[in-house]
């Protein structure tokens, strides 16, 4: 039944349908079954939301259970992005790169942030 669910939240993410996807994830329990994509979801769905105490919480979650994982770097580097932190933003996201050099969304992040401003 959670894969469903989560396969449904997923699909309202791609649809870009934010709001529906965030309630929809809400009440799923990812850390419990071990499914660490419904969990990046529900992140995903509190970044786009504007849920930024929500998805530090998952990102802080999925860093413990998955420190090593480039794509928790990369989207907790573009949840900061979003928030205009752009200094966390550049260590999360040069983390990732280290990680997954040939990675073109860490890359595509990477140039997004640059083109905003410095970066040291």
């Amino acid at each position: 039944m959670q894969r469903g669910v989560v396969g449904q939240g997923i699909e309202l993410l791609q649809q870009r349908r934010y709001e529906e996807a965030y309630r929809h994830l809400r009440g799923i329990d990812p850390m419990s079954t071990g499914d660490h994509t419904a969990h990046m979801a529900y992140a995903v769905a509190a970044d786009m939301t504007g849920n930024f105490r929500t998805s530090d919480r998952i990102y802080a979650e999925l860093g413990e259970t998955y420190p090593e994982r480039a794509v928790v770097l990369n989207n907790r580097g573009y949840s900061h992005m979003l928030r205009g932190e752009l200094d966390k933003a550049l260590v999360y996201l040069r983390e990732a790169e280290r990680l997954d050099p040939g990675n073109a969304v860490i890359r595509n992040n990477l140039d997004m942030l640059r083109s905003v401003g410095p970066t040291r």
